[in-house]
């Protein structure tokens, strides 16, 4: 799947996913069920397409006009955690029982790289995507909730702090949806079910289009992770081993079995995007080919036809 770029693409699910080998020309890889004999470490037949900008926002991109105060006694823009906004070009702050689209998840102080643009934009990218999922209460990747950043020109301080946001996409994963009611905590409150989302044919090869996961779907999202520390890539190798021993892992407590016609699979950033700040790894199931209609958490030994 190719990467999404509406303005102001965010993590994870932005784009909602670097399904298809986040331009770095990695092909996602998948594992039988786990504990059973397949090596689960091949590369699938899938080739990438040609590389795209990272699943999350350069936000220290210079938008095409600075915010100017209103009148020469405006106070200086502030932010503080739970802060929700409408834009993070120029977020101006709105009441977060009002419609909404990104919420502030937490105001890092830095000053590191500011000598160096790129690297800072990446370290911006990996610090921001790193608070999401703390504010959250979910996984730092495949699921609707993604991080995004204010602009360093929106900011006044962006030479001395990340302010970092969240926001829930469209279940098509068209844009950002706007919400009334704070995201802090909502899948601690709410459970991963409902910000999870699923595609109609394979993760591992073409997924075809993200759907709500009530919808007909093969590929299920069930969590994912940053990769740390930040720096440089690892190497493909090394990376698709490392990210689907722990989808492996994580795919077995999420099924609560192991079984043959559902496999787990993995897509991780590759170099370009990595060089970016967007180290991150989504965790699917798939299935044989069937389509289901229900989550499949905790099916265990349940036939897929109990799904549909």
């Amino acid at each position: 799947m190719r990467m999404r770029t509406h303005a102001r693409a965010g993590l994870a699910a932005a784009a909602m996913l670097t399904l298809s080998a986040c331009g770095g020309g990695d092909a996602p890889t998948i594992g039988t069920g786990p504990g059973t004999s397949g090596n689960g470490g091949s590369p699938t037949s899938a080739t990438s397409t040609a590389p795209s900008s990272p699943a999350s926002p350069t936000a220290s991109s210079p938008t095409s006009s600075s915010p100017t105060s209103s009148s020469p006694t405006s106070e200086p823009r502030t932010f503080a955690a739970g802060d929700c906004l409408e834009s993070s070009r120029d977020p101006k702050k709105v009441d977060c029982s009002q419609p909404h689209k990104l919420e502030v998840t937490a105001v890092v102080p830095n000053s590191e790289h500011t000598g160096d643009l790129v690297k800072r934009a990446a370290l911006r990218n990996y610090t921001c995507q790193g608070e999401a999922p703390k504010y959250t209460g979910g996984p730092a990747f495949g699921t609707i909730l993604i991080s995004d950043q204010v602009g360093t020109s929106a900011d006044p301080k962006s030479g001395e702090q990340f302010v970092c946001l969240v926001a829930k996409t469209t279940a098509d994963d068209s844009g950002y949806e706007s919400v009334q009611g704070s995201l802090k905590g909502i899948v601690t409150k709410e459970g991963l079910a409902k910000y999870a989302f699923c595609t109609t044919d394979k993760a591992s090869g073409d997924p075809g289009k993200i759907v709500p996961c009530t919808q007909p779907h093969v590929s299920e999202s069930f969590g994912g992770f940053q990769n740390t520390p930040f720096g440089p890539y690892p190497g493909e190798d090394k990376m698709k081993k490392t990210a689907l021993d722990k989808c492996r892992q994580m795919g077995k407590d999420f099924l609560g079995s192991t079984r043959g016609d559902i496999v787990i699979s993995q897509n991780s950033s590759g170099p370009n995007p990595w060089a970016k700040g967007t180290q991150l790894t989504a965790c699917f199931v798939q299935t044989d080919g069937t389509k289901v209609t229900k989550t499949m958490k905790g099916i265990g030994n349940k036939p897929l036809s109990s799904l549909k």
